[in-house]
């Protein structure tokens, strides 16, 4: 079952829906093995990234006998554009931890993974943009250049 959020401008049109999936589908056996209610023979996985390199890495790791760790869709930001956009984030463990590196569809600027926090005090459900080690990002429209963001 899948949870559908949008993020949208305050002052403009500018939205993104965030989809959040849940169940069977993002079971590890569906991601890592093929063999699931699609018919396919290809890892779910392999559906999720947007490219072929990435896809290589991945049956790479695969292969010589990586694990799957954590997993879910996620926020990502440009920290160029402030275009916003959801992925699917994964962890993959051998001897070191891979996780994928998007890029940005507007200015193919490397995406930053961020989790929307309701601002304390907000009426209007503003939401701050929140990273790697509680690290706000400064978050301006694209299209207008306000930068307040709700949750909708």
């Amino acid at each position: 079952m899948s949870k559908n959020h949008k993020l949208s401008c305050k002052q403009c049109e500018y939205e993104v829906e965030l989809k959040s999936e849940n169940g069977f589908s993002y079971s590890p056996e569906n991601l890592l093995t093929g063999a699931d209610f699609r018919g396919n023979n290809e890892p779910l996985l392999y559906e999720l990234v947007p490219n072929v390199r990435m896809k290589n890495e991945i049956a790479y790791l695969l292969e010589t006998g990586a694990t799957l760790g954590d997993y879910h869709d996620s926020l990502y930001v440009c920290p160029h554009c402030s275009h916003l956009s959801n992925h699917f984030f994964f962890q993959l463990e051998s001897d070191a931890v891979y996780e994928p590196a998007y890029k940005c569809d507007h200015c193919c600027c490397p995406l930053q993974k961020v989790k929307p926090r309701h601002k304390e005090n907000s009426q209007e459900k503003e939401v701050t943009l929140v990273g790697a080690e509680d690290k706000v990002h400064n978050w301006n429209c694209p299209a207008c250049h306000c930068n307040i963001l709700t949750h909708v």
